[in-house]
């Protein structure tokens, strides 16, 4: 899944005129819950939507890729402690509006996270869990992901968003 990084009006536009069956996901670097993202047609934007693209500009990059059809989000929260060690909590999955906003979170059962997605997960949080720490950061973090549909095949991002705090799902995922 491709997607790219945009710092002027100029290569957002550029990078919208792309034909995207479902549209484009517009992000904002720092969003949360759903928030500071918006779907956005493929070709050109209307008015509201320049102007939403401007004042997100304003504030940083922004993110485009195209929108999938999400199956099933999942979150992991880990913690990483001073010498880099990661404890890493049970998956969890969690219910999102159409669009995305955060609505809740339940335990994920062993048929929704299991084989390869299960190994793609730890690994991934993992991998963020050093990254952060070789950052010099400590304490809390989640990673999303999402297993979805592209090109016909169901496919995992296994990193979708790094939050560096504690996640809405901490407290269900560590039990």
């Amino acid at each position: 899944l491709e997607k790219w990084t945009v710092l002027t009006l100029e290569e957002a536009l550029s990078h919208l005129s792309r034909p995207a069956e479902l549209g484009l996901l517009v992000r904002r670097t720092f969003g949360a819950a759903g928030r500071g993202r918006r779907r956005i047609r493929a070709g050109a934007p209307d008015a509201s939507e320049a102007r939403w693209l401007e004042a997100s500009l304003r504030e940083g990059p922004l993110t485009i890729e195209p929108w999938v059809e999400v199956l099933k989000e999942f979150t992991r929260s880990a913690h990483v402690d001073a010498a880099g060690r990661v404890r890493i909590a049970a998956p969890t999955t969690h219910l999102t509006n159409e669009h995305g906003a955060w609505l809740g979170s339940s335990e994920a059962g062993v048929d929704e996270v299991r084989g390869r997605v299960d190994h793609a997960l730890q690994g991934a949080v993992e991998a963020t869990g050093a990254a952060l720490s070789l950052a010099g950061y400590q304490g809390p973090f989640g990673i999303d992901a999402f297993l979805h549909r592209w090109r016909g095949k169901v496919v995992l991002n296994p990193v979708s968003e790094v939050n560096a705090r504690y996640t809405m799902d901490w407290a269900l995922g560590f039990g």
